[in-house]
């Protein structure tokens, strides 16, 4: 039996191009984002960030793409060079 669900980006909310990347169901976008931080680690600093604390309706999720840090709450030891 196939199991049909739509599948959500937890960094950004969009249901588009959303797989399992780096320990995380995310988008393409965010998965990009997230292997070009680990390309240039040591020319940025990185703290966790609040935003993503907060709880979020369909509207505002979309913010969260926009905050760099939000998006680099994906796991780095998920990564494949």
């Amino acid at each position: 039996m196939q199991r049909n669900f739509i599948k959500k980006c937890k960094v950004c909310g969009t249901k588009e191009h959303v797989l399992f990347h780096y320990g995380v169901c995310s988008c393409r976008a965010c998965g990009s984002f997230f292997r070009r931080y680990l390309d240039h680690e040591n020319q940025w600093k990185y703290n966790l960030c609040k935003c993503s604390e907060k709880n979020f309706d369909e509207e505002s999720q979309q913010d969260l793409a926009k905050c760099k840090k939000c998006r680099l709450g994906l796991k780095k030891r998920k990564a494949s060079s």
